[in-house]
């Protein structure tokens, strides 16, 4: 956009730039809403699902273990966000894909190489989710 386009109005010593002809719209203008991300509406628990669900098929995907997420996941998701740096929803997927994925194999190691029970693998998750 050129900047001849534009009129530049000062309205209380802080420069716009207002598109000619725009000012009698702006007039009528009772609100403005700006919606960032989750504001208005809470999309949380759909992110959280999606999260959980790909997690699940990943998993399942790369190791055979089918993980009852749709359980712990949404706490497991909380904690991890909580640490900071995992606000991104694939950080997040990607951090608790590969948590689960170290949990089962922990959990092989333990049991003498069975893919151990899901319990267990659970429990093992939960501490890795904790300690990190």
């Amino acid at each position: 956009m050129r900047e001849t386009s534009y009129e530049v109005v000062d309205p209380g010593g802080v420069p716009a730039m207002i598109r000619p002809g725009s000012r009698d719209l702006l007039r009528s203008v009772d609100a403005v809403v700006f919606d960032c991300d989750g504001t208005l509406i809470d999309v949380r628990e759909s992110y959280d699902a999606t999260i959980m669900k790909t997690v699940e098929a990943m998993v399942e995907g790369f190791s055979g273990v089918s993980l009852p997420m749709e359980e712990v996941g949404g706490k497991m998701i909380l904690k991890i966000r909580s640490t900071g740096g995992f606000n991104g929803d694939w950080d997040t997927t990607y951090a608790l894909s590969l948590f689960s994925e170290v949990a089962i194999e922990r959990s092989r190691k333990q049991r003498g190489g069975s893919d151990g029970h899901v319990k267990r693998i659970v429990a093992t998750l939960w501490e890795l989710v904790d300690d990190f």
